[in-house]
């Protein structure tokens, strides 16, 4: 096991933690009365974090599962005759078995990592919702909350104003300690890669060095969705109209699970204690 993935499920640890810690205080008395709205919102985001704890852990157990059987597809291959797959003996059946595995639990990931940007969403409305609770969230957080949002805004849900066939792939690392959805454009037509190239040249001060420098048009695409949060006002509109029409790459769960950590860390400690 990576130390990324280690990092990954010590973060959902963690939250888990502190949901527990707290868990108490956000029971609802069954009373015979429908509860009041600040106890029902109260309990309707202890829920969505709970239901995105339950999210977390299965992309987790599905990258560590990718890992495996890919590892194994490896060994098995090395016992079939070079650019083949024969079907009739126990290895081939068996590599054929792992491909069709390897398929699956690509699938399963896709779908999970969109399902962790869906419930962010809800859990941005209902914050959102409620002044108070919406005061506890640091700036800096909200920013990368919404961040977040606008990816499940533009590319997941809704789709609006899409300009290109947007591809719907998923890569990772060798050792499957880094997953991310690709939702972009196969081919990318000349008026965004020169959108791109002026973007970069005007908001290269809130990259680093090597971002800044960086010439592939689909990692750039990532690099402006990844620094969402350092952009405000227009800066912040024009990018997420780029992302809108042309697509970009999602965050990686582990560094998506490092930011729901802190995000729960300042929410729910302090909701626990909401009086009327």
């Amino acid at each position: 096991m990576t130390e990324n993935k280690d990092k990954f499920l010590q973060s959902i640890l963690n939250i888990k933690a502190i949901m527990e810690t707290h868990r108490s205080k956000f029971a609802i008395e069954s009373k015979g009365l429908v509860p009041e709205r600040l106890d029902l919102l109260k309990r309707l985001i202890f829920s969505e974090i709970s239901e995105i704890i339950t999210i977390l852990f299965m992309t987790y157990k599905d990258m560590n599962d990718l890992y495996q059987v890919q590892e194994r597809m490896k060994e098995l291959r090395k016992q079939l005759p070079s650019g083949t797959i024969d079907n009739k003996s126990p290895t081939g059946k068996e590599f054929i078995s792992a491909i069709n595995q390897h398929m699956e639990i690509t699938s399963e990931l896709t779908v999970h990592i969109k399902t962790i940007y869906e419930w962010l969403y809800h859990l941005a409305e209902l914050i959102e919702s409620h002044q108070k609770t919406r005061s506890l969230i640091p700036d800096r957080v909200w920013r990368i909350l919404q961040s977040h949002c606008e990816f499940r805004n533009k590319l997941i849900t809704h789709k609006k104003g899409i300009q290109t066939y947007l591809m719907s792939g998923i890569r990772f690392s060798g050792n499957v300690d880094k997953v991310e959805l690709i939702m972009m454009s196969l081919s990318p037509p000349e008026s965004a890669i020169k959108e791109l190239d002026k973007l970069f040249s005007q908001y290269s001060e809130n990259l680093t060095n090597e971002e800044a420098n960086e010439i592939n048009f689909y990692e750039r695409c990532g690099i402006l969705y990844r620094n969402l949060d350092k952009f405000t006002g227009d800066q912040r509109a024009k990018i997420v109209a780029f992302i809108q029409k042309y697509g970009t790459i999602s965050a990686n769960p582990p560094d998506i699970a490092e930011f729901i950590k802190d995000l729960v860390g300042e929410l729910i400690p302090n909701i626990a204690s909401f009086k009327k």
